[in-house]
């Protein structure tokens, strides 16, 4: 086989799923639901073709961009609290690694309805459980929500930098310190 045959739109094939969900994840944490497959398609250089090949539903492409994220997510978490991590500097290391373990992928937490997507609801609710339990006390879905939100625009701000991970860290713990002092004077 020639090169020609073996290079798509002059990138290697090998490398097609992982454009496909960089996209997908970029597209989706920008602009939410209503990005089409021919977009994520164009973004990733590919043909629509090529994303359905991989992808045959929607779902089965927003499984495979959030399972990795909420996986690393939990294992992080476990890992903190089996150090004794807690309350919101614990919050603040799990953002970061998990910030430098899947780049600014993980700007699609904040935009995602998780209650109805297919497939990851039980993987997310593990998540929210370690989530809660390094918090140390009861996160309400609306400080959960906000944290989420966050994600997005801050990681794909410092995501490149050599100390994004720890400012990304430090301003997600600001925010969830914040968020429940807040709810504690209520």
């Amino acid at each position: 086989m020639s090169d020609e045959r073996k290079s798509v739109r002059g990138r290697p094939r090998t490398d097609a799923r992982e454009r496909i969900l960089d996209a997908a994840a970029m597209l989706l944490a920008k602009r939410g639901a209503e990005v089409s497959t021919e977009e994520i398609a164009d973004a990733a250089g590919v043909a629509r073709r090529t994303v359905f090949n991989y992808f045959p539903a929607r779902e089965d492409l927003l499984r495979a961009c959030l399972d990795p994220i909420l996986e690393d997510g939990i294992a992080i978490a476990e890992d903190l609290l089996a150090r004794g991590g807690r309350g919101s500097a614990a919050l603040g290391e799990l953002c970061g690694e998990l910030l430098r373990r899947q780049g600014d992928r993980i700007g699609l937490l904040g935009a995602v309805d998780f209650a109805g997507s297919a497939g990851v609801e039980a993987l997310h609710r593990r998540y929210i459980e370690r989530f809660r339990e390094l918090a140390g006390e009861e996160v309400d879905a609306s400080t959960l929500y906000a944290v989420y939100r966050c994600f997005a625009p801050l990681s794909s701000v410092v995501a490149g930098e050599a100390d994004g991970p720890e400012r990304f860290g430090a301003a997600m713990r600001g925010l969830v310190e914040g968020m429940l002092k807040g709810r504690r004077r209520r």
